[in-house]
């Protein structure tokens, strides 16, 4: 299918340059592949030959690295040592946050947020920067976290064309494309894809030659059939009314275009950063609500602006994420009048932490009763929101004098899991990690190699593997985050795993 724009494609061919040819920037499958890789030069006669000559050898003393990659925070202010990476090269400290997953348990989400933000020295000389921000960019994509990304790209449009993409991909995703757009149009440095030149020059209010860069395009084969109806659709909606099956995994370019086509895509089944382009407020309540419990399941937003999301109007419905903006709004109402029992505190956790996000209302209802009642099950909510809440001590009264479980929950967050010898694998793992002084195998020769970064993101596997029920090197991974001076982060990650299993 070709649509009749197609006619203007002559008149339109010599105001676009010719495009290069895309070559894959991310391990991020979603990415839009906005920006084109630069042509490689043709070989000519003289090059061909002079290739086959020794290469002239020039000597030239080595420039002096850069002290710092760039980041939000210094590397102490976070509690994390400021060599993490001087030791390895980009690549493969690269290579390395390719390999993160997203679905770490919060503290340990938390500890991965702060190696990614902070300041620290740089990689082995030599190495392209830009290499290293990309994949740290690239992880908090992955996390949803958007707004950390783009702070790390920096207060304005960066020149890389591979950093670029990832700045145009979180202003579609968040919304601000159009000032995105502009930024593509005032740098030339910057090649843009025919789809992104053609949705660009539309939001520039260029809709004359969006038309045009779409014939010209047609004119020399460079679409799909989809990309040409998506397009086409895109700038008349009335003239083209057919709109081609939606991919499985869009881009945020593709998903913008099939939204100002009249036809949203549902973000549900996409990676979590698409949620973000559901909190706009003219969309349904409902629709924003499930975005913002995906984001804050993430960790992406916190409780506060869940909430918020949840108070805008009375839940009409029951069952469901109706049960819970239900009982979040009695125990907020019973709070403001001083007459919250404990069964309100439990009835509204147990709602929350159905649906993933217990740690979320424990982190906004940290004042808990002194007294949980006789209830069993009241009890042990309340004990779970406690541990939850990373505290030293938890309360004696929540404690089951007869559980040997709640004694190696109360041990752990103490700091001293050995004092009570626990009764799972799981626990076996934990306080093993705490009593050892050494480790070996990989995190021992990535550390003595001075690659403490990549050291640290194993470790963090390994938590993810036992957050998965794989215990088998947590001990390891909680050993080496001690011996880095990450005790506390050690505790509270373990008090994460302990919890997670725990009925409400």
């Amino acid at each position: 299918m070709r649509s009749s724009i197609s006619l203007i494609a002559l008149g339109a061919a010599f105001l676009v340059a010719p495009p290069g040819h895309a070559k894959p920037l991310s391990a991020i499958d979603w990415l839009s592949q906005s920006i084109e890789a630069p042509e490689p030069a043709p070989e000519t006669a003289e090059s061909e030959a002079a290739g086959r000559l020794p290469a002239t050898v020039s000597i030239q003393p080595l420039g002096a690295p850069k002290p710092e990659t760039p980041g939000l925070v210094a590397a102490a202010d976070l509690g994390l040592p400021g060599d993490l990476w001087s030791g390895a090269t980009a690549e493969d400290a690269a290579a390395r946050l390719a390999n993160v997953e997203a679905g770490l348990p919060p503290n340990a989400r938390d500890l991965l947020r702060r190696v990614l933000i902070s300041r620290q020295a740089a990689p082995l000389q030599g190495d392209d920067a830009d290499v290293l921000t990309a994949a740290r960019v690239d992880v908090f994509l992955k996390m949803g976290a958007l707004n950390e990304a783009q702070l790390l790209l920096g207060a304005r449009a960066p020149e890389a064309p591979e950093l670029f993409r990832r700045w145009l991909d979180i202003a579609l995703l968040t919304g601000s494309e159009t000032d995105a757009c502009r930024d593509m149009a005032d740098r030339p440095e910057v090649s843009p894809t025919y789809p992104a030149r053609i949705f660009c020059l539309a939001r520039n209010g260029n809709w004359l030659g969006a038309a045009l860069t779409l014939g010209a395009a047609e004119s020399r084969g460079l679409l799909s059939d989809a990309e040409d109806a998506l397009l086409a659709r895109f700038l008349d909606p009335e003239l083209f009314d057919r709109v081609p099956p939606a991919p499985r995994r869009p881009t945020p370019l593709v998903f913008r275009l099939y939204e100002a086509s009249g036809e949203r895509l549902s973000t549900l089944p996409l990676p979590v950063a698409f949620a973000h382009a559901d909190l706009d407020p003219i969309l349904g309540w409902k629709t924003r609500i499930e975005a913002s419990e995906r984001l804050a399941r993430a960790g992406v937003i916190g409780p506060g602006e869940l909430f918020a999301v949840y108070g805008e109007e009375t839940a009409a419905a029951s069952g469901g994420v109706w049960e819970r903006i239900a009982a979040v709004a009695a125990l907020t109402e019973a709070l403001d009048r001083r007459r919250a029992t404990p069964v309100d505190y439990h009835n509204a956790f147990r709602a929350m932490a159905a649906a993933g996000l217990g740690p979320v209302f424990a982190a906004a209802f940290r004042e808990l009763p002194d007294d949980p009642g006789p209830d069993a099950a009241v009890r042990r909510s309340l004990l779970t929101m406690a541990a939850m809440q990373g505290r030293t001590r938890l309360p004696q009264a929540y404690l089951d004098p007869a559980s040997r479980e709640d004694a190696f929950l109360a041990a752990l967050a103490a700091g001293d899991p050995a004092a009570a010898p626990g009764q799972t694998l799981l626990a076996r793992a934990i306080s093993t990690g705490f009593q050892r002084k050494t480790f070996d195998g990989v995190l021992a020769s990535l550390d003595s190699d001075g690659r403490k970064g990549e050291a640290l993101l194993v470790a963090l596997g390994w938590i993810n593997d036992a957050a998965q029920g794989d215990a088998d090197r947590l001990a390891e991974a909680l050993s080496y985050l001690r011996h880095l001076g990450l005790e506390d982060t050690a505790r509270r990650i373990a008090l994460d795993l302990i919890v997670a299993g725990r009925p409400t």
